[in-house]
């Protein structure tokens, strides 16, 4: 008997709510680009360290605690778009050691990157009712050749 009322009183509970199964999701726009420039590149080395502390415990005895803290090698580039934003990028990946490689201070580019949103839908039509800018998702960058032919 009692699950029984547990499973009108949720059906009921059910009912008043509307059931809302309104629902958001990530979604990406196409690849986009922008001109921009290199304003700097950055290179952190990989460094580690260890910390050692006494200490006692809560039964009276010394304790020694020893905790290490390794800091990858990392690359960056940070950029001014067109719109006079600056932003870095910067990763211990290959691909941002690769991007720091084939980049300098100064060089004109083409920023490649995608739109990430967040979109709630209506549950019961699938409509769009928001969509929300809240992420870029960094591609690449080309370097732009601004040589001029020679004679």
């Amino acid at each position: 008997m009692k699950t029984l009322n547990y499973l009108v009183a949720g059906m009921i509970g059910l009912g008043l709510n509307g059931c809302n199964l309104d629902y958001t999701k990530k979604e990406q726009s196409g690849v986009m680009n922008e001109k921009g420039l290199v304003v700097t590149t950055l290179y952190n080395k990989r460094h580690s360290s260890t910390d050692i502390a006494p200490g006692i415990t809560t039964g009276g005895d010394i304790a020694i605690s020893v905790s290490s803290t390794t800091i990858p090698e990392t690359w960056g580039v940070v950029f001014r778009c067109e719109h006079k934003n600056k932003f870095p990028i910067m990763g211990s990946e290959e691909s941002y050691k690769e991007l720091w490689n084939k980049l300098d201070e100064g060089d004109s580019v083409t920023i490649l990157y995608k739109e990430v949103y967040k979109v709630k839908y209506d549950g019961k039509t699938d409509e769009v009712i928001s969509k929300e800018l809240f992420d870029y998702d960094f591609i690449g960058a080309e370097k732009i050749n601004t040589l001029k032919g020679t004679r």
